[in-house]
């Protein structure tokens, strides 16, 4: 009993607001605006779209400025050719210097155009990632929700087997009081209300419970009350081939699969542009002045272009990139097998969820039936009943 009041304290938040109905569409909806793990997948996508450029990618040269002032305060003593001497203390000097430089790979090996490539790739990754999140996310919702189309339609029953234990229990304890029934029939009954009355809460605690979980999904706050359909459509299910072929056409785990293995087939290629000669070019602007009072010389002052081209051929690293194109190659094979077995998963999951479909349409069908033979059941059941509690009182 006190796990009972425990569960009906805790619920109070959806029972004592008015709630209002929630359809698939806008649960959805709600989802698709507020989901936390969409918006965070939304922006790691930007966040790979705003790095796709060719300043990235390493194509576009960089240009820098400079400037520098200084001086100093020095005791100088020099003997000159022409026999004169200089010799002062607390002699003071500046400097002022200023540029500009601007470098330019203009080959690395083919490094740049890879990297443009990758960027591309990982740009497409973050959007199928990003589209995968929403997928994952649609799916829970209508999981979920279809989930407590079914809770809610089992709290509505267990209401009903409520009322029909309560008025068990009472016909039961009318019995016992005139003197027609035992006991032990009413206590039974009894025992039968308490049970069906549990079995209620419980099952009220597990909808309301699936309610914070949608809410969760749609990122509201936990005790939001709301109702669901009272039904769900049963034919939601395509065509099996066409489900088959749009799995392996359009599934996004497939294609983010896909998308790996050309980023390992890319790093193949960064390994080998490792190999190739890089050529650089530089081009700049100086200005340099020196001043001071007293010494050999009173004013330095130099400005001009400067420019220049090098070249740099790797010959020996330590073998380090021979082993790092070997495991490139290995990412690669890993990436097709996983690849191959995520097909497998694919198929084999919906080859699963197809034959339990149809075996639940055919018990659907068979289930029908049996409630049409358990109506007629109960109405015979009430006529007795009632029958019974007319004889109770001649």
């Amino acid at each position: 009993m006190k796990r009972i009041l425990i569960f009906i304290l805790c619920l109070c938040n959806f029972t004592s607001k008015a709630q209002v109905l929630l359809t698939l569409d806008e649960a959805v909806k709600l989802t698709l605006q507020n989901n936390f793990d969409i918006q965070l997948a939304r922006n790691s996508s930007a966040i790979a779209t705003n790095n796709n450029t060719v300043g990235n990618a390493g194509m576009l040269p960089s240009l820098n400025a400079t400037a520098g002032t200084g001086g100093s305060n020095t005791n100088i003593n020099q003997n000159l050719a022409d026999g004169r001497t200089i010799d002062k203390n607390g002699v003071p000097s500046n400097t002022l210097n200023a540029g500009a430089s601007l470098n330019w790979t203009l080959f690395d090996g083919m490094g740049m155009f890879i990297n443009r490539t990758r960027l591309n790739q990982l740009q497409q990754t973050g959007e199928l990632n990003y589209r995968l999140q929403v997928e994952n996310s649609i799916y829970e919702v209508m999981t979920l929700y279809y989930q407590l189309v079914k809770q809610q339609y089992l709290v509505k029953i267990n209401r009903t087997n409520l009322k029909v234990s309560e008025e068990r229990l009472r016909l039961a304890e009318n019995r016992y009081k005139v003197g027609t029934g035992s006991k032990l029939d009413f206590l039974q009954n009894k025992v039968d209300y308490n049970n069906d009355q549990s079995a209620l809460v419980m099952q009220e605690y597990t909808l309301d419970a699936g309610k914070m979980q949608l809410n969760q999904l749609m990122a509201r706050e936990a005790a939001t009350p709301f109702l669901v359909a009272d039904s769900i459509s049963s034919d939601l299910m395509a065509d099996y081939g066409a489900l088959q072929k749009d799995i392996l056409d359009k599934n996004h785990s497939l294609k983010l699969t896909e998308m790996n293995k050309n980023l390992a087939l890319l790093d193949i290629k960064s390994i080998r542009a490792q190999q190739l000669p890089k050529l650089n070019m530089n081009l700049g602007y100086n200005y340099n002045q020196s001043k001071t009072t007293a010494g050999f010389m009173l004013l330095n002052q130099n400005q001009g272009a400067v420019y220049g081209l090098s070249a740099t051929l790797p010959l020996f690293n330590g073998f380090n990139v021979n082993r790092q194109y070997k495991n490139a190659q290995l990412t690669v094979e890993n990436t097709t097998l996983l690849y191959k077995k995520q097909q497998l998963q694919l198929t084999t999951q919906l080859s699963a969820v197809y034959l339990r479909y149809t075996r639940n349409k055919e018990l659907l069908l068979l289930q029908q039936e049996n409630i049409e033979v358990a109506r007629q059941t109960v109405a015979i059941a009430l006529e007795n009943t009632v029958q019974e509690a007319a004889l109770c009182w001649m």
